[in-house]
């Protein structure tokens, strides 16, 4: 060979230049790859196979990549044996389907939803045998009495605030239609001493909390589908985003319709995305607490068929009832001062700093005027500091959370102020006011203009001027006498328009739809 044709041959990586290979670097030779006959590797041969040259190291990337595509062409070359036949040389089925098969689930696996790695595949088994010994599937309408059916209703609440309580007056007001009515709440919460009190039927072994570890999650399933069963649920009425994905999730694999529907009571929890419009058309249908909320629900596809408002309720028999403000007015030292009363969380976005703006101009006209802020929360330290700012001490008095005397604290006062709408678009703070004769100050933002009508209820502010608000109260609090037929009218409102039999009744009869038809039911 002459030296131009070696160059060529080195250059085309067919040979490796003298001295290279596993010695040069180093390293012992393979056994049965020596250099000829000597060596103990090919035998019959003169001499060694031409060996390719050693190529630069690539990334790691591309040296991942190449070790992949290695083995795979190994795997289709070379037959797989296994010992115990045919002298410890068996062959075994090989290929891409018999040794990707393992690896192939489980990349299948990763791009697996939640649901398909949470729950077993639906099974098609019938219901648990009820109690008695019969066995029966989930009840329908009828099944139970005069159009009663078994209703299970989720509330992941965190506090008693927002929703709690307007969901509590829903259920308490279907059973006393003639409904059983399971309520599953977060264990140990507010939330759950009230539903005690109601003396409702408490559903155990429910964690509801939205932030769950995979364990408990799936206990929460297992428990759910087992409640389901069980119990002959014929109906799911979530309330919350977590309990609506726990209860579509858990429906999927029970066997037979069974309607879930869902109330939306704050206007952000109405979402977009595929991961909401693929759970709302898992659900039979959505109530809406506020006109604005429904307009929302349709903006997300929702159709029309399927969304159903409902009005905001309020506790009529405890607010509409007259009662002594007397021990309110002398805890808080008020006298025969004029008094504003604030209902809200302490909490950002609520409202308060505008309200304490427009209350410092008030005192400008009416010296001897007090704001009662009813509440608790994470913002009292600034507000207390902005109050000693603007020179409010004494004129503006917190009075922390109130509960059992709410209504003697709103009995208390001449005229009532809410800022924002709160976490629950009913606006139930503007409602129970309402209901206890009181005129209401408000801004014209969110559903509050639904609830107060303008110059008959109470006044509504267009802007977030401390002189708009302050011109407002003002209008109210120098007099009295519109101030209470204001509060008279707003009473009369809330006893027409929003009492919970109304909400109560519209619910019941999507009920009856839902449970006798089992083509309304969403798809699954």
């Amino acid at each position: 060979m002459g030296a131009r044709e070696a160059l060529a041959r080195r250059a085309r990586g067919r040979v490796l230049p003298r001295g290279g290979g596993a010695r040069a670097h180093g390293r012992a030779p393979r056994p049965g790859r020596g250099r000829g006959a000597r060596g103990g590797g090919h035998r019959g041969r003169g001499r060694a196979e031409p060996r390719r040259a050693r190529q630069p190291a690539p990334p790691p990337r591309a040296a991942g990549r190449a070790r992949r595509a290695r083995r795979r062409r190994h795997r289709r070359r070379a037959p797989r044996r296994r010992a115990g036949h045919a002298g410890g040389r068996a062959l075994r089925p090989h290929g891409p389907r018999a040794d990707g098969a393992p690896r192939a689930r489980a990349r299948r696996a990763a791009r697996r939803p939640l649901r398909a790695l949470l729950l077993p595949r639906v099974s098609h088994r019938p219901p648990l045998p009820a109690r008695g010994g019969r066995r029966e599937g989930r009840a329908r309408a009828g099944d139970a009495g005069s159009g009663s059916v078994t209703v299970l209703h989720l509330a992941a609440n965190r506090w008693w605030t927002g929703s709690a309580d307007p969901i509590l007056r829903l259920v308490v007001g279907l059973r006393a239609r003639g409904h059983r009515v399971l309520l599953g709440v977060v264990p140990g919460d507010r939330f759950e001493v009230k539903a005690r009190e109601a003396g409702l039927e408490l559903v155990p072994g429910l964690h509801l909390e939205p932030r769950l570890t995979p364990g408990a999650l799936l206990a929460d399933l297992r428990q759910l589908r087992a409640v389901i069963r069980r119990e002959g649920v014929a109906l799911v009425h979530c309330h919350h985003s977590h309990d609506h994905w726990l209860a579509v999730l858990a429906r999927a694999t029970l066997p037979g319709p069974l309607p879930v529907v869902r109330t939306f009571h704050n206007f952000r929890a109405v979402r977009a995305g595929r991961a909401a419009a693929w759970l709302y058309r898992r659900t039979a249908m959505v109530f809406a607490v506020s006109r604005q909320i429904e307009a929302r629900c349709l903006e997300r596809g929702i159709p029309a068929a399927r969304v159903t408002w409902i009005p905001g309720a309020a506790d009529l028999p405890r607010f509409a009832t007259p009662v002594d403000p007397a021990p309110i007015r002398e805890e808080f030292k008020l006298g025969a001062a004029p008094v504003v009363v604030s209902v809200a969380r302490l909490a950002p976005n609520r409202g308060h700093e505008l309200l304490l703006h427009a209350f410092r101009r008030v005192l400008d006209v009416v010296p001897e005027a007090r704001l009662l802020l009813v509440g608790k929360g994470e913002t009292r330290a600034r507000l207390e500091q902005l109050v000693a700012e603007l020179g409010l001490g004494g004129r503006v008095l917190f009075t922390g959370y109130r509960d059992r005397d709410l209504p003697q604290v709103l009995a208390a006062a001449d005229c009532f102020a809410l800022m924002a709408a709160g976490s629950d678009d009913s606006c139930r703070a503007a409602l129970e006011a309402m209901a206890a004769a009181r005129p209401v100050v408000a801004r014209r933002v969110g559903a509050l203009p639904e609830t107060v009508v303008h110059g008959e209820t109470g006044l509504l502010v267009d802007d977030d001027r401390p002189e708009s608000v302050a011109a407002a109260l003002l209008a109210l609090l120098c007099d009295p006498a519109r101030a209470r037929a204001m509060g008279a009218a707003g009473r009369r409102r809330a006893v027409e328009a929003f009492a919970p039999e109304r909400a109560v009744a519209i619910v019941e009869e999507a009920y009856a739809r839902l449970t006798a038809a089992p083509g309304a039911t969403a798809g699954r």
